[in-house]
C-alpha cells in the first residue's frame, strides 16, 4: 500500500472545505436574518467574498502551524 498520504491529506482537505464552507453559509444566514430586522441594509455577495478571501491567509497560517 505506498504512500497514502497525498490522498489522506486531499481528502482532509475537502472535508474540512465543505464543513468550513457551511459553516460560513450559515452565520452568513443568521447575520443577514438579524440585519433585516434591524431594518438595516442587507448584506452584498462581494461582502461576503471579501470577507471569505480575508479568511485564506489565517487558515494557510494555522495549517502551517500545525504541520
Amino acid at each position: 500500500m505506498g504512500n497514502d498520504e497525498p490522498k489522506r491529506t486531499a481528502l482532509l482537505g475537502a472535508i474540512l472545505g465543505a464543513l468550513f464552507g457551511s459553516l460560513l453559509a450559515l452565520l452568513c444566514q443568521r447575520w443577514a436574518r438579524q440585519r433585516r430586522l434591524q431594518g438595516r441594509k442587507p448584506i452584498q455577495v462581494r461582502q461576503i467574498v471579501r470577507f471569505t478571501l480575508s479568511l485564506i491567509p489565517v487558515v494557510r497560517q494555522f495549517l502551517k502551524l500545525i504541520s
